[in-house]
């Protein structure tokens, strides 16, 4: 199962803001050893999943692969609820909604409504990442784990952390307590002008 695990981290590299990678870029970004990467590659191409630019040594994303992501996400039973009701918050208040599930140490925009009252530069994009531990939305869906659940995720999101200095990862810790503190008095937290954007974020727990 090793060789599939690999591929899937490659795969899963590739973030909307990409759209080719190079070798060593995909190595870093999957953890895996250049070499490994090399080998993985060709197969992806053979299987339809990877394309290569020959000239610059570059690669990108093919339709089956983006066929997985779409399937994935028009069969997400939450996403096919909400978003009628997700359209007329957005178009009664003139805000953007977005519904993102959790991925690892990650959530995951799988579908949101856009107006035109927020540029379209600073809307999230479907499979638009933010941190579990340092966004809004990560905060929200933190505060509707149990205790025991909810401390591993934030140990291993402390284990992943790239270049937090100590100070910084405290300060995620404070604010991280204070929206959930939030989320439990009033069912949603607020993060004013936080996660490197100059809006108001305001999320809340999808409760089933």
């Amino acid at each position: 199962m090793t060789p599939f695990a690999r591929a899937l981290a490659i795969l899963s590299s590739f973030t909307p803001a990409d759209r080719w990678l190079c070798n060593r870029e995909l190595a870093v970004r999957a953890g895996l050893p250049a070499s490994t990467v090399t080998r993985l590659t060709r197969t992806l191409i053979a299987l339809g999943y990877l394309r290569c630019d020959s000239s610059s040594r570059r690669f990108c994303l093919n339709p089956s692969a983006l066929a997985l992501g779409y399937r994935a996400a028009a069969d997400i039973e939450i996403r096919e609820a909400a978003h009628d009701r997700m359209r007329l918050f957005a178009d009664r208040h003139q805000v953007h909604v977005q519904l993102s599930v959790r991925n690892r140490l990650d959530l995951v925009v799988i579908d949101g409504c856009c107006t035109n009252s927020i540029p379209a530069a600073l809307q999230l994009e479907i499979g638009s990442r933010s941190g579990l531990a340092s966004s809004a939305a990560g905060w929200a869906l933190l505060a509707s784990l149990p205790d025991a659940e909810r401390d591993f995720l934030f140990k291993s999101a402390e284990l992943h952390r790239s270049s937090d200095t100590t100070e910084t990862w405290k300060h995620v810790r404070r604010r991280s307590a204070d929206a959930i503190g939030q989320v439990r008095e009033s069912g949603f937290c607020v993060a004013l002008g936080e996660s490197g954007r100059p809006m108001t974020m305001v999320s809340a727990p999808v409760r089933l």
